[in-house]
């Protein structure tokens, strides 16, 4: 199948808290005249390109793949960026998609201790079980109280942001260890790893692996299925967990992330919770 047009189109989405975050959708359109969308919006602070960067090489994917086949190794001959990379596979693979893979979610819990009790008890009732809580704001005591309020109810992965100091990570899991899944992102130096279950997001480079639980997966950061499938084979080798998270993008972005998760087939409950966190989605310019 020949694809006929690229086009993409600019968003801008008002978050909880009054947070915008901004992005572009792609529209691939095929010689049958179909057409499927996708989302690029490169995270700020860790993705390697900038959100007009993004728009600038996705200009130029407009003129180089008109009229051709594109496939996973033409894709991946072209160094996009990841944002690009995920964006047009994402398209690309919603013609292909036939799983009917059940997904299970992993809820986003954040802000103050109230707010995160208070959120958890609607989670439960709808029946979530599995809940990443950020606590960079949170003090020690704070983060230790809610997880004894909330570990009967879900399955527990603490998000640190890579602030603590091991003496504060000590101080955190001393005697709660065995309610937490893994704590994502521990220390400000994980290169020595961990001394309590951990995952890690911002970086895989590490020497000791003792401890290490999962590699959690942000496909708007680090590419879409090909380079999945290449973090995917290095758990299973490791005999670890692999993540799949959002980075706070669009419906669309949200959508692609769970097809690739019944792609892989994955069973561990991915990282979408940032759905939930998005109040407004508009169009901030024409399609491009």
């Amino acid at each position: 199948m020949r694809y006929a047009k690229l086009m993409y189109r600019p968003y801008e989405l008002l978050l909880r808290g009054g947070e915008k975050r901004q992005g572009c959708h792609v529209c691939v359109m095929n010689d049958r005249g179909e057409s499927a969308l996708g989302d690029v919006a490169p995270l700020f602070g860790r993705s390697v390109e900038s959100l007009q960067e993004a728009m600038e090489q996705l200009k130029w994917c407009a003129q180089k793949l008109q009229h051709q086949e594109i496939d996973e190794s033409l894709l991946a001959s072209l160094d996009l960026f990841p944002s690009v990379a995920f964006g047009i596979e994402s398209a690309l693979c919603t013609w292909n998609q036939s799983s009917s893979h059940k997904v299970n979610v992993s809820v986003l819990l954040l802000g103050s201790e109230m707010d995160i009790l208070q959120e958890a008890a609607l989670y439960a009732k709808q029946g979530y079980t599995t809940a990443k809580i950020k606590v960079q704001q949170l003090s020690i005591d704070a983060i230790q109280r809610i997880i004894e309020k909330l570990h009967r109810t879900f399955r527990l992965r603490i998000d640190a942001n890579a602030s603590w100091t091991k003496e504060e990570l000590c101080r955190c899991c001393a005697g709660l260890e065995q309610y937490i899944e893994y704590i994502e992102d521990p220390l400000h130096d994980i290169s020595q790893g961990s001394p309590y279950p951990f995952a890690l997001d911002a970086h895989y480079a590490i020497k000791d692996l003792t401890h290490l639980r999962a590699l959690v997966y942000k496909p708007m950061v680090r590419g879409g299925l090909s380079m999945a499938r290449q973090i995917y084979a290095l758990t299973q080798s490791l005999g670890i967990k692999f993540v799949l998270s959002s980075s706070f993008e669009s419906r669309i972005g949200h959508a692609a992330i769970i097809a690739l998760a019944r792609r892989l087939k994955l069973q561990e409950p991915i990282g979408i919770g940032t759905l939930f966190h998005i109040v407004e989605e508009r169009y901030i310019d024409q399609w491009l």
